[in-house]
Order: C-alpha cells, then sequence, then structure tokens
C-alpha cells in the first residue's frame, strides 16, 4: 500500500504539477490537486488515528517548502509554489 501511494502522489502528484504549469492550467489547479492527493489520501488509505492524522499533517505542512526549494533550485521546477520564487542554480553561477 506504501508503494502504491508513493507512486500516486510522489510521480503521479509531481508530473500533474509540472506538466499542468507547462501546459498552462492555471495555478490553482495545478496546484492544489497534488496537494490535496498529498494531504488527503495517506490518511484515509492508511486510515490513521487522529494523533497520526495530526502529526502527518503537521510534517507535510512542514515539508512542503524544503521539497519547493530543492527542486526549485536543482532542476528548475518552480510550479510547486508559484508564489514563492527560488533562483535556479544555473542563474546564480
Amino acid at each position: 500500500m506504501i508503494i502504491l501511494l508513493s507512486i500516486l502522489i510522489v510521480i503521479i502528484g509531481m508530473l500533474f504539477g509540472k506538466y499542468g504549469a507547462n501546459y498552462g492550467l492555471k495555478w490553482w489547479i495545478y496546484y492544489p490537486v497534488p496537494m490535496l492527493m498529498n494531504i488527503l489520501l495517506p490518511p484515509i488509505i492508511l486510515k490513521m488515528g487522529l494523533k497520526k492524522t495530526i502529526l502527518y499533517l503537521f510534517l507535510s505542512f512542514l515539508s512542503a517548502p524544503l521539497i519547493h526549494i530543492f527542486f526549485s533550485f536543482f532542476w528548475g521546477w518552480t510550479e510547486y509554489m508559484p508564489f514563492w520564487s527560488v533562483p535556479h542554480i544555473k542563474t546564480i553561477f
């Protein structure tokens, strides 16, 4: 179940965000869909209790900016948080 969730959320969610932005979807479509997949699917599918769900949500919101920084800086994928600008590594050097 973890592998299926990982594929669905990480791979499909990231590709939807990346290519949704590139093909002209509005940010309010390509940004919230992967975010909602990440927030809603694991607690529902893994049948987490209230305490685990709260901890999961806290860690999800804490890690989102770190993921954005990583992909924006190293690969130039700025679509994950379109309202927060992080320069690509090639623009620095």
